[in-house]
């Protein structure tokens, strides 16, 4: 259409930005000026709640540091024929589909989007994708601890000599996470608990190290496989339970705190020490004793290929029980004998032992001294956050995310939708169609006046138009005209009182020589739009209100039947105005109640 400078289509995929004055200009107009519910054009729904708009036409718009997006979702269930049952099934099902679509489309990728901008910063939040962040997240976080959980896994080899005990233990152990899950009486776990994986590895690890180190300890007393039992439960079980009590103590003292995560994670990690310590008290000794028949049957296999022939001679008495079948306190498969071969390690820890033993006053006294050091040290320059725990870092999303979308304000949900097509309408086409109420502004390209319009304003006319009712148009005098359309704009910071609405319609009348048989019959309201001012060569944009008025002139007498003459206006209250390539001056502008000379 000539009277449209373009077709706007709201689906992000132009070459090139909306004027951005403009566009919020327009959005301001639409929700201020609407009598009923215009959400959508809410520009506090997508700017923070701090951002002020300049009052001056022209004005640069101020920066803003972010802007927000709400997406909203009408997830359609079934009708009214369906049954309570159906509907149930049907919203699990579209349930389940959205959910899926956050998760393997949204959320790869506004994280995607994170990394591909280095100046801009991506946060998001939604019903789903802000609890599947944390499940990624958590997640991640496991892999850690399956790393540690692996130098874990390699020391208990090295320590117990058995890798099938070794994967065992550890597969005891985390047995103990569900369990406590199962009898902690929560309806939902908390982020907090999922240290426990990492806890949990440490602690069971200890016991195991006792439950074996006994074990190699109970062929000392007795080579029977019952009573080397005995002896590992009664030990190693009530040094273990002594240990484990204290340190499920310690975690269900969490219990009188007011912080909810804390409770929850106190009585978790309580019924997790006491799980692991109970199951491997009972699923630890059974494997011990397989892993001794095993080492049992391979050494037997190994002297029987290869006998062995020893030089007594050469052997003390105590070496040579030692030699055979004498076990290490440290455990059945390694050894922690000073008379090893390890000269470093036993001088070492002799000259280690030998001080303690001859500076015991000297030792203790470094001691309560540096405890009284680090406790005044603590006291003087410690500094206790008083705020909630914070799980994330600050520059985490599910933290820095929702302090910056604190700035915005609560507004509630659209109930209409944002308007999927506009045009932009042309200063330099007069059309008699509300062009404020079908375009989102106007626009034209920019110019500037010089002398006196500088100061004053100025006002331009468009030619006179002639239309039958074929719609055919000339430039012919409207004297003979049925109807006269009169079409006033003004480029204005502020709307202009009525007076100056009735002196330019006066003017244009007088300027059309109309008969007296012409009368105004109907006047329309003041309706407000935008217009954008593109100055190309400077790349800048200035955004004015823009103001008009419509009046009908009917001929009562001699008329050609169906010819409507229009006339159309524009006034520019400051220097800048707009290019209208066939219009002509018509005078100046003055937002006064005095007349202007024309």
């Amino acid at each position: 259409d000539a009277d449209f400078l373009s077709q706007v289509i709201f689906d992000g995929r132009g070459p090139e930005m909306l004027p951005l004055p403009a566009t919020l200009a327009y959005m301001k107009r639409k929700h201020d000026g609407s009598s009923h519910d215009q959400t959508s054009f809410d520009v506090r729904r997508y700017l923070p709640k701090d951002y002020v708009f300049p009052t001056e036409a022209g004005a640069t718009l101020p920066a803003t540091r972010a802007i927000r997006t709400k997406f909203q979702f009408l997830l359609g269930i079934g009708t009214g024929d369906n049954s309570p049952e159906e509907a149930k099934e049907m919203k699990e099902k579209v349930t389940e589909e959205f959910a899926s679509l956050v998760k393997k489309q949204v959320y790869p990728l506004v994280t995607r989007a994170k990394d591909e901008y280095d100046q801009i910063d991506v946060f998001y939040s939604g019903d789903v994708i802000s609890g599947y962040e944390v499940e990624q997240t958590l997640m991640l976080d496991i892999l850690w601890a399956a790393g540690s959980t692996l130098f874990v896994m390699f020391f208990m080899w090295y320590h117990t000599g058995g890798l099938i005990l070794s994967i065992y233990g550890l597969l005891v152990i985390f047995t103990s996470i569900p369990v406590a899950y199962v009898l902690t009486p929560v309806a939902k776990t908390n982020i907090a608990s999922f240290l426990s994986v990492f806890v949990i590895t440490g602690i069971g690890s200890d016991v195991i190290f006792v439950f074996t180190d006994f074990w190699g300890q109970s062929a000392d007393h007795d080579e029977a496989t019952e009573a080397r039992l005995v002896y590992v439960i009664a030990h190693a079980g009530s040094a273990c339970l002594a240990t484990s009590l204290t340190t499920s103590v310690s975690f269900f003292a969490n219990l009188a705190s007011v912080l909810q995560p804390l409770r929850e994670f106190g009585a978790f990690m309580g019924l997790c020490v006491m799980a692991s310590f109970i199951l491997l008290l009972l699923l630890l000794p059974p494997a011990l004793v397989l892993q001794e028949e095993r080492l049992r049957k391979k050494r037997k296999k190994r002297r029987s290929s290869r006998p062995q022939v020893i030089d007594i001679s050469a052997l003390s008495s105590e070496s040579l029980s030692l030699r055979h079948g004498a076990r290490s306190p440290c455990g059945c498969c390694c050894s922690c004998d000073l008379r090893s071969d390890n000269k470093v390690t036993r001088r070492c820890f002799l000259m280690w032992v030998n001080i303690i033993s001859r500076c015991t006053v000297f030792v203790a006294a470094v001691t309560v001294a540096l405890s009284i050091a680090f406790i005044v040290g603590i006291r003087v320059n410690a500094k206790l956050s008083t705020g909630v725990p914070g799980i994330f870092p600050e520059d985490h999303n599910q933290v820095a995310g929702q302090k910056l979308a604190s700035s915005f304000a609560d507004v509630k949900d659209a109930g209409e939708q944002f308007p999927s097509a506009s045009a932009i309408c042309r200063m330099d086409r007069g059309s008699w169609t509300s062009s404020e109420e079908i375009c989102m502004f106007s626009s034209c390209a920019a110019t500037t006046e010089m002398g006196e319009a500088a100061s004053a304003g100025s006002c331009w006319r468009g030619p006179m138009v002639l239309r039958n009712s074929s719609g055919k148009g000339g430039n012919n005098s409207c004297t003979r005209a049925s109807e006269v359309l009169l079409e006033t704009r003004i480029a204005a910071s502020a709307a202009p009182p009525e007076s100056i609405w009735r002196q330019l319609r006066q003017d244009m009348l007088h300027s059309l020589e109309l008969p007296q048989s012409f009368q105004v019959r109907e006047e329309s309201d003041v309706l407000t739009g935008t217009l954008s001012l593109e100055q190309w060569a400077a790349g800048q944009v200035l955004a004015s209100p823009l103001f008009s008025s419509k009046a009908t002139v009917t001929n009562t007498e001699d008329a050609l039947r169906n010819v409507v003459c229009e006339v159309h206006e524009v006034c520019f209250s400051g220097p800048a105005r707009c290019e209208l390539p066939g219009w002509s001056r018509s005078g100046p502008y003055r937002a006064s109640e005095e007349p202007a000379v024309r």
